[in-house]
């Protein structure tokens, strides 16, 4: 029984890796819809004792390019293209902005790049199918989630060696480091704990599981700044059966609020430096959730269905949210002054991005590109 429904479940992740060899599952309805449904009929959303309302301004305003009065704008050209691994999914910047690690999804390796120069410096074996990497803000460690081998890799970044392989929940995807450094939260399919969070002690490696009671696949993670939430999105693989994005209180490792996402399946999530919003994307719109008040207060619609929306960023200043979209080959702009859509563009002919991370000093954004070779997509993002 509980395999057959894994097998399901698996027949439905084409919008983590559309052009992957293992078997695929497709994602479901938007998570504009739900927004719309619940402002219209003032719904909120709750754990018990807890609630988070549902207070948008949807629907009215139409899509525009506006930039914010007094920016000149980025560049946003694309000024190299690096062959890396075989349909890398992901990738993050180290703290001096001097190196690069990409997780080369079917190479079993993690790629190493002198971003300086744009080349290849060496590889780095870890698990079978690593598919997020996330690093600690001091740039020593780097953690790799496995896929398939459903672990986590640890690597000191000073040697570039695997230091330890840590056995998390089932088959991971993406995960992010706490900004205290104290622990890593990974996004599982969860079913083996009722959750979809594991979680993993940096200092000890050890890893307890958060609980969810909802049997969700995990999909992203991301911090607020401040340390106080860590939000998770999910998709729960079940005809007609909600998504939700999880609240997480790090303090207390507990859910504290639920987001009904109405099977929006790949969700892409991004907090702002000043930890004040957080921004929800998926093909249709963005949503503005004031973390302070807790309620939907802008909904940026997009100028058209932009098809599987991946893991995004904004840039360090707080500027702009990058949304790279797989099918179409485009990076999505947002100015977040105005929180208006501004613009997208292309990365490459054929290509299928798959996330995009930014160089803390702001001035390059790194694009994984997903088709069969792959590459790593570096953008002057200058100006910003």
């Amino acid at each position: 029984m509980r395999r057959g429904f894994r097998i399901f479940n698996h027949a439905r992740k084409s919008r983590i890796h559309r052009h992957a060899l293992e078997t695929q599952m497709k994602f479901a309805k938007s998570v504009g819809w739900f927004l719309e449904k619940a402002v219209s009929s003032k719904l909120v959303l709750a754990v018990p004792s807890l609630v988070l309302a549902m207070m948008g301004t949807l629907g009215a305003e139409q899509p525009g390019n506006i930039l914010a009065p007094d920016s000149k704008g980025p560049s946003n050209k694309v000024v190299a293209t690096i062959p890396c691994g075989f349909r890398p999914t992901d990738a993050v910047v180290t703290s001096d902005n001097q190196t690069v690690y990409v997780a080369g999804r079917y190479t079993n390796t993690v790629i190493v790049i002198n971003a300086t120069t744009n080349t290849v410096t060496t590889s780095i074996p870890v698990g079978n199918l690593p598919t997020g990497v996330a690093m600690t803000k001091d740039g020593s460690t780097l953690y790799v989630t496995n896929y398939s081998a459903s672990s986590v890799s640890v690597i000191n970044t000073s040697t570039n060696l695997v230091t330890a392989t840590i056995p998390v929940d089932e088959e991971p995807y993406y995960l992010a480091v706490s900004p205290d450094g104290s622990s890593v939260y990974v996004a599982t399919d969860g079913f083996v704990n009722e959750g979809a969070i594991s979680v993993i002690n940096t200092a000890t490696n050890a890893v307890t599981e958060i609980p969810t009671q909802q049997n969700n696949i995990g999909i992203q993670v991301a911090f607020n700044p401040s340390g106080k939430e860590a939000y998770v999105s999910s998709y729960k693989g079940i005809k007609k059966q909600p998504d939700y994005l999880f609240e997480v209180d790090p303090a207390t490792q507990k859910v504290t609020k639920m987001l009904n996402l109405a099977s929006a399946g790949n969700v892409t999530l991004a907090v702002t430096p000043n930890g004040k919003s957080l921004y929800i994307a998926e093909e249709k719109e963005v949503a503005v959730l004031d973390i302070v008040e807790n309620k939907v207060v802008k909904n940026i619609p997009l100028p058209k269905e932009f098809r599987f929306p991946f893991k995004g960023a904004i840039t360090p200043d707080g500027k702009y949210f990058y949304l790279p979209v797989e099918i179409g080959q485009e990076v999505v702009m947002i100015d977040l002054t105005t929180n208006r859509y501004v613009e997208a563009f292309q990365v490459g002919a054929g290509a299928f991005p798959t996330s995009l991370t930014i160089a803390p000093n702001g001035h390059y954004a790194y694009v994984t590109d997903s088709s069969s070779p792959g590459a790593l997509i570096v953008i002057d993002i200058s100006g910003s």
